[in-house]
């Protein structure tokens, strides 16, 4: 499907992530929220970790993305800006390498999207636990419903 709209998969995302998404149901319409580390109430850098656990303490009008609904983003934001770059603020995805340039065992990535030009993208990011991210980097995540 993202094939035909002209959206395009990065191979390691294809190769190793795709395989580890887990469809949940039936679709659903979801809200979404764009914030910064900041804004997360994090003055200095914060890791993967401080920031999962910041979005599902009680209370929190966020909830972590499900890594399938980048799949629906990339199709509904077919306008994206270019060099836009969004991160998912999701669970990273984890997977053991077999890569012997690989300086780890296990590997964490979070998806992210892009528009490069004409063409529109779905790739990853590193996701792993102790990874800082500044108090401008901006994540992708889905409004907690009021229901």
């Amino acid at each position: 499907m993202l094939d035909t709209a002209g959206c395009r998969i990065d191979s390691h995302v294809e190769e190793m992530l795709l395989p580890r998404i887990q469809f949940m149901g039936e679709p659903r319409q979801i809200a979404l929220a764009r914030i910064s580390v900041l804004q997360l109430g994090f003055n200095d850098a914060a890791c993967m970790t401080s920031i999962c656990k910041r979005v599902l303490t009680s209370g929190s009008p966020i909830r972590l993305i499900p890594a399938e609904a980048c799949l629906a983003l990339r199709l509904a934001y077919m306008d994206q800006p270019d060099r836009e770059l969004l991160k998912m603020g999701m669970r990273p995805i984890t997977y053991k390498s077999d890569s012997p340039s690989c300086a780890v065992d296990v590997v964490y990535q979070i998806l992210t999207m892009v528009r490069d030009g004409k063409t529109l993208w779905i790739g990853e990011a590193e996701g792993y636990p102790d990874i800082e991210w500044p108090p401008d980097a901006e994540f992708v995540f889905m409004k907690r419903s009021l229901n």
